[in-house]
């Protein structure tokens, strides 16, 4: 169970970070 939990929590933040880099924009908020 620990190992979804740090993969959907890892995936959450990669998901994150791609958004940022394709729309700099909502980095501001």
């Amino acid at each position: 169970m620990q190992f979804f939990v740090i993969c959907g929590v890892y995936g959450g933040w990669i998901y994150k970070v791609w958004i940022i880099r394709q729309y700099p924009i909502l980095s501001v908020n």
